[in-house]
């Protein structure tokens, strides 16, 4: 099983997602916001960042970059509900920037742990 960190700035979804992954064997942490989410990868070496897009603060994208520098060897599922701006592809962005997969808010459990099992 892989070692997960999950960054989501919803209080109550980062830590569900961490339950989920740990239910299914995953050692799994959540933070909830970028900066937190870049101190923690330094802290506890992870296989496998789960990361939202739209975030207050440091975004997803911003965070893809720095772990793509940083940690050239973690994977990266990146996760969006969309935005204010409906043209605006970030799910797309995110591949572009390094993300190996993402995932399309909402997604079902079976969605994350497929997402995790393929990117790692």
């Amino acid at each position: 099983m892989q070692r997960v960190l999950v960054i989501d700035d919803d209080p109550q979804i980062g830590p569900l997602l961490a339950r989920v992954l740990a239910r299914a064997g995953h050692e799994a942490r959540a933070v909830s916001d970028g900066r937190e989410g870049l101190r923690e990868l330094n802290q506890w070496p992870v296989q496998v960042v789960v990361t939202d897009i739209l975030m207050p603060d440091m975004d997803g994208l911003e965070i893809i970059m720095a772990i793509r520098r940083e940690h050239p060897e973690v994977r990266i599922v990146a996760m969006s509900g969309g935005g204010h701006v409906a043209s605006q592809d970030y799910v797309g962005i995110a591949r572009t920037l390094g993300a190996h997969h993402t995932l399309q808010k909402p997604f079902t459990n079976a969605d994350l742990l497929a997402a995790v099992g393929d990117a790692a």
